[in-house]
């Protein structure tokens, strides 16, 4: 009797997350990161998505017309949440005002707001833009999902100036003050509750953006008043009045994390324990190895402002400046050992007791949630 050969068994391609569960180590994610690459980063987000799905019911056990009742209660209820907090959006005001505007037949009409400023150096603003903008590019060109906003800044004078108005944006502190009692996590589950994965996605690219340019930057003055929220999920960072070498209350340094990492905002990606909490360490980690790769891109913009300039940021002299600021890329250091000191720096950061007590202060004396 012919022998039949048993059929040959394929196994199937899994798709890693993208940090291994436990405790990883440098090594861990220094083997993980070689092997990420830009084209994988939509299967990263499955990540994102499958923590995000977490947060809604099991509708598989629902028949179809309740999963769609349930579908249209929770998009309504975050489209008046939604509205509450941020009124009406800029795309319908502009079609408001142009409707009503007896130029809007000309090609070139255009709606623009801007903060006039008055009493304040914008210089040092202006600086932190075009880094903000150096960063933004240096992240694109390597593939990173990883997101900035660059607001526009025209200075008129040493007293005066004007800002780019953010729009469709909210300050965290007026945000949770429109809801007395509840967290920044309860407020976002509810706002975005239709579309929770894009938001939580938003945030968490936006934050690390953010946090890379926190460290590099030594932004001080963190509070809830300066982080912005968008319709759209992301974090926008503002007021760049502290950085390099000066800080708030006389230069005391009193904020020494390297950057703002909370319980309200780890909150909002499912905690310490998420898979969430792994993809924004990871894209941090990532964002820190290529902006290391182009560090003289960012050390320029420094440089060419520090002679005969007077700004706050550079009141300890040129060469501290300089290098202090060289330093905090690690080019001394090798890949795998970068990392290491990359999640050392995460680890500072998450609940720091100083990053605590500074809310706590701003809460008291000025009333910032």
């Amino acid at each position: 009797m012919k022998a039949v050969p048993a059929p040959e068994v394929r196994e199937t391609p899994m798709v890693q997350s993208a940090v291994p569960t436990g405790e990883p180590t440098a090594a861990r994610l220094h083997q993980l990161l070689k092997q990420v690459t830009p084209d994988q980063w939509k299967s990263l987000d499955g990540t994102v998505e499958k923590s995000a799905s977490k947060d809604e019911p099991d509708l598989q056990e629902l028949d179809g017309k309740t999963m769609r009742a349930e579908a249209r209660k929770r998009k309504e209820e975050a489209a008046r949440t939604r509205h509450r907090i941020w009124g009406e959006l800029w795309r319908e005001k502009v079609e408001r005002v142009r409707a009503a505007s007896p130029y809007s037949r000309y090609s070139s009409w255009r709606l623009s707001a801007v903060m006039v400023k008055g009493g304040d150096d914008l210089r040092q603003e202006l600086l932190a833009s075009q880094i903000i903008e150096q960063f933004s590019a240096i992240f694109q060109e390597a593939g990173l999902p990883l997101w900035l906003k660059a607001t526009k800044v025209l200075v008129t004078s040493s007293t005066n100036g004007f800002l780019e108005f953010i729009p469709d944006s909210i300050s965290v502190d007026a945000m949770k003050k429109l809801f007395p009692g509840k967290t920044l996590a309860e407020i976002f589950k509810v706002a975005f509750a239709d579309r929770m994965f894009e938001a939580k996605k938003n945030f968490i690219e936006s934050s690390a953006a953010y946090s890379l340019v926190v460290y590099f930057l030594q932004v001080k003055d963190r509070h809830n008043g300066n982080l912005m929220l968008l319709t759209s999920g992301h974090v926008v960072h503002i007021d760049f009045g502290f950085m390099l070498s000066n800080s708030p209350g006389g230069n005391m340094a009193f904020e020494n994390s390297p950057f703002k990492l909370t319980q309200e905002i780890l909150d909002v990606m499912d905690g310490e324990c998420s898979e969430q909490y792994e993809y924004f360490r990871t894209l941090l980690i990532r964002g820190f190895l290529e902006a290391r790769k182009h560090m003289e891109r960012i050390v320029l913009q420094v440089r060419m402002m520090l002679v005969g300039s007077k700004m706050p940021c550079f009141r300890e002299g040129a060469d501290f400046v300089l290098s202090t600021l060289q330093d905090r890329f690690f080019c001394n250091l090798t890949e795998e050992a970068c990392i290491e000191k990359v999640v050392e720096l995460i680890d500072t950061s998450v609940n720091n007791w100083r990053t605590i007590q500074y809310d706590n202060y701003q809460r008291l004396v000025n009333g910032i949630l």
